[in-house]
């Protein structure tokens, strides 16, 4: 009787917390990425009518281009909240990132991965991939970093991620906080 009572509990959980992430799900997708996926046609049809070739007809297409691959991301995101995930791997995503970031930062930015990563639980491996692309893009916005070098390594210890760059870094007077 107790064990039924408690795989009853567990099931009764399970199914609140998939109902709950279901509705989270089609939250995002009703009403984030539609307002969004609103925006970069009302941004596409503004771009249409900018000259050809002018700076701020780059910056633009090069914002949209960003905002598109912030909706792939996001509904990458929702897949995985749905349990259907299609995300890439943890190496696949930072790549993915660094590309885009390249061309508009002005720097360098190098990969090194060893290690086998595919065994990394998806959401350790998203939060992973949001501080080393936090870390990249503090490199490149404030310390105006030229050459980015990010190592990713698995161990037995565990593990360990780095960036390192050669940007001007953080003053003895400043605070960092």
């Amino acid at each position: 009787w107790r064990i039924a009572t408690a795989a009853r509990r567990s099931a009764e959980t399970t199914a609140t917390r998939m109902e709950e992430r279901e509705r989270i799900a089609r939250n995002l997708h009703d009403n984030l990425l539609q307002g969004v996926q609103a925006l970069i046609l009302s941004c596409n049809a503004i771009l249409m009518r900018m000259p050809a070739g002018t700076a701020d007809e780059k910056k633009l297409s090069d914002a949209l281009d960003r905002a598109d691959q912030m909706i792939e991301e996001t509904r990458d995101e929702v897949m995985d909240l749905r349990g259907e995930s299609t995300q890439l791997d943890l190496a696949g995503r930072l790549q993915q990132s660094i590309a885009a970031l390249e061309p508009e930062a002005g720097a360098h930015v190098e990969l090194k991965v060893t290690g086998c990563l595919d065994r990394l639980d998806q959401r350790v491996a998203t939060e992973i991939f949001y501080v080393l692309q936090e870390a990249i893009g503090n490199g490149v916005r404030h310390a105006g970093a030229k050459t980015i070098r990010v190592v990713v390594a698995t161990s037995e210890a565990g593990l360990h991620g780095k960036v390192i760059d050669d940007g001007c870094g953080i003053g003895r007077d400043e605070s960092v906080g």
